[in-house]
């Protein structure tokens, strides 16, 4: 069978990256390529018979028309508002986000109406009809579907432009006053989002909070009472896809519901209704995120081939589902969770049954392996293949990768579909009339046992030293040779294309495997262990430094939501935990995220003066860990230095190899003087000093917000070994 959507469905997927990542220019040549290629195939077309190449053709064009239509119709007049401030009526769209002082609604504007100022012309076009992301500090508790009037100011999206973009999220603001609340404005299917609140009601009024949220997690995909902890031991552990709602939990109910119709004899074209109603509904309760589309959709195609009597083909099922994500979606490209899951279902479909029969032709040569052998060496494959096409995305977005995830798997795969299960079982008796409920003891029991058996075994491998390896980019290598092996594949294929790229699987993997090994251990010898990241926190101050197998880090940011950046860091160097974590001073810039970050990573040691605005909270959650200082601290760092700590004024790292200051408050040159060896580098996290640029330091690092360092960068005209790249809003020169 050709295969034509699952080729146009990756075809749609590439331009939307050249559409996210490359100038608009090129996006025009592009279109003007496909124009002139279609037209080529229909003047050739009794020259050319390749099935299906005009269809390819057209969709892709059509989706590049679109792409280009949504930069110019959303993106760009968007970006024209950076700067201005805006009344807008606008209705939150999803759940909000809640962090230490502020809260994050996404909402979806009827009217923007820019506000005249002096000076400044108002931009010739402004959307009405806008996707954005609203911060509010002013504690106005909104909820899902409620409708308001504000006064906003328009921020640009920053380091989130692409994600945001990926998204549909065209513009950010910051909330200045609510003229009004409107009330809710409620769609047709708000019904589904009160099901998942009454859902989550069940789970943890039934049973254990801890347990409840693992298993709203695991059964409807809501991670917002998720322990922080827990869910880092699986990221680093990589069993992070079990706790969102994806393929597996569709398959489930596909087959759980399509069993019991069957048992009753439904006949089969409302058979197929229901189960696509089921999908919309399980979709909508879980929150549309793009491994539940993306699971949905395919599902939807395959229910949808029942509907019409035709034989479904799970690769058309998954290009048709890529192609409608972004076609309604076109920067799709940029959504991690997107192409994490369109990879791991490609390997799951194309690689696994070809792993599998490898795997248990080996086995097969020692003895004969029974039901629960082939079940070991299943989950095994499917670790293997979806490990395998994901490898690239995982290497450049989180620059890690976890050494124990087919054992994580092995060792919870099955529970957290027991899981998944009993919840649901659980759910559905627990909603019955109460004469009923003592039967859901049934279920609930063994649920518990199963996420504390879960949680035992993730604690348990997270704690393993090399967890996680740090993954340079020359890991993809081996990652884009595979690539251009399969594309060598289809190219030289005369007749059926899938079972040559089957035939050649074997030694596509064989050759992938040991130019991973290779490039793994040059790049292991080449890249130096000791590393400091200066993490962007905005307006707080947070850098980590890896040094001779330690881990410091100085400052914590300014609130909860700036920990996550803090932990990529330390993940990124190949470690799980902190061995010192130094708050300088307990303001909110500095020390705001301190609480959040100790129940997240397992810290050794946290360093921090007496007094301050967060002494209690981080005096709570640290314990016996702290070490107290009053005006000064001198700690030893594992005996392969010296850090010097002045409260609320700056840091002095002076280690066998390594010699830094990081400011905080003050005059940064009073720093300096008092080093008794000159300084190779000074680093300004959150801050910039006036006399920075009289400083001799062989390099100068700024992080914190990209206004200052401009501002800072363009009055001192500095040129000294100047690194004019912006990355983020990161300096280094």
């Amino acid at each position: 069978m050709v295969r034509v959507m699952f080729y146009t469905g990756i075809s749609v997927v590439l331009v939307s990256a050249a559409l996210l990542y490359l100038p608009i220019c090129f996006s025009y040549v592009l279109a003007s390529l496909l124009l002139l290629f279609l037209l080529l195939l229909i003047l050739l077309r009794k020259r050319i018979t390749v099935n299906g190449i005009k269809t390819l053709t057209l969709i892709t064009l059509v989706f590049c028309l679109v792409g280009i239509s949504t930069l110019l119709q959303k993106v760009k007049p968007a970006e024209s508002l950076v700067g201005y401030t805006a009344e807008i009526t606008a209705t939150v769209t999803e759940w909000p986000d809640y962090y230490d002082d502020y809260t994050s609604y996404i909402a979806t504007t009827e009217s923007i109406a820019v506000l005249p100022e002096e000076g400044k012309a108002i931009p010739d076009k402004v959307p009405q009809k806008l996707k954005i992301r609203i911060s509010d500090v002013y504690n106005n508790d909104f909820m899902v579907f409620d409708k308001f009037t504000a006064t906003v100011t328009i921020n640009s999206l920053g380091n989130y432009r692409t994600s945001s973009y990926s998204s549909g999220i065209y513009a950010s603001g910051q909330i200045v006053e609510v003229t009004d609340k409107l009330g809710q404005n409620r769609p047709f299917y708000a019904v589904f989002y009160d099901l998942r609140e009454y859902i989550n009601g069940l789970l943890y009024d039934n049973i254990n909070y801890d347990e409840a949220s693992v298993a709203s997690a695991v059964l409807i995909g809501d991670h917002s009472q998720l322990d922080t902890n827990f869910y880092t031991q699986s990221k680093i552990i990589g069993i992070t896809h079990m706790l969102v709602v994806s393929g597996a939990h569709f398959g489930i109910i596909f087959e759980l519901l399509g069993a019991i119709m069957v048992f009753l004899k439904v006949p089969r074209r409302i058979n197929a209704s229901i189960l696509i109603f089921s999908i919309f509904v399980l979709a909508t309760v879980c929150g549309f995120s793009p491994s539940i589309l993306r699971a949905g959709l395919t599902y939807f195609v395959i229910a949808l081939g029942r509907f019409f009597f035709l034989k479904p083909d799970s690769l058309n099922s998954l290009g048709v589902a890529a192609t409608l994500i972004t076609f309604f979606s076109p920067f799709s490209a940029g959504n991690v969770a997107f192409l994490l899951s369109f990879l791991s279902t490609f390997g799951l479909i194309f690689a696994c049954p070809e792993i599998y029969k490898k795997l248990l032709s080996f086995a097969s040569r020692f003895y004969r392996p029974k039901a629960v052998s082939r079940a070991i060496l299943f989950s095994i494959s499917q670790t293997l293949s979806a490990t395998l096409f994901t490898l690239p995305v995982l290497i450049l977005v989180y620059g890690y990768v976890s050494t124990l995830t087919l054992v994580a798997n092995l060792l919870t795969g099955y529970a957290m579909s027991l899981i998944m299960v009993f919840s649901l079982f659980a759910v559905v008796i627990l909603s019955l009339p109460f004469v009923f409920n003592a039967a859901a003891v049934v279920f609930t029991v063994p649920l518990c046992l199963l996420i504390r058996y879960v949680k035992w075994i993730t604690r348990l491998l997270a704690d393993f030293d090399y967890a996680l390896l740090p993954a340079d980019t020359l890991y993809i290598i081996p990652c884009m040779l595979m690539l251009a092996g399969l594309i060598l594949a289809v190219i030289t294929c005369s007749d059926d294309i899938y079972s040559c790229l089957k035939i050649r699987l074997k030694n596509i993997t064989a050759i992938l495997l040991a130019l991973f090994v290779i490039s793994f251990t040059v790049t292991t010898c080449l890249v130096p262990t000791d590393n400091v990241a200066v993490v962007d926190v905005g307006k707080g101050s947070a850098i980590v430094i890896s040094y001779k197998n330690t881990i410091i880090v100085i400052g914590a940011g300014d609130g909860k939501s700036d920990t996550a950046r803090i932990e990529n860091a330390i993940l990124n160097m190949g470690k799980t935990d902190i061995d010192y974590l130094i708050l300088p001073s307990l303001d909110k810039n500095i020390a705001g995220g301190g609480a959040a970050l100790i129940r997240q990573l397992p810290v050794a040691r946290v360093i921090l003066p007496r007094s301050g605005e967060y002494y209690n909270e981080l005096e709570y959650v640290a314990g016996e860990n702290s070490i107290y200082f009053d005006n000064t601290c001198l700690i030893s760092a594992n005996g392969y230095g010296q850090i010097l700590i002045y409260k609320e004024n700056g840091v002095i790292i002076n280690l066998e190899e390594l010699s830094a200051v990081l400011y905080l408050k003050g005059t940064a040159l009073e720093l300096l003087s008092n080093l008794e060896n000159p300084c190779d580098s000074f680093i300004c996290a959150g801050n910039v000093p006036e006399d920075m640029a009289e400083s001799e330091v062989e390099k100068i690092i700024l992080s914190g917000e990209t206004d200052i360092i401009k501002e800072f960068y363009n009055k001192n005209s500095l040129s000294k070994g100047v690194d004019n790249t912006f990355n983020g809003s990161v300096i280094i020169y």
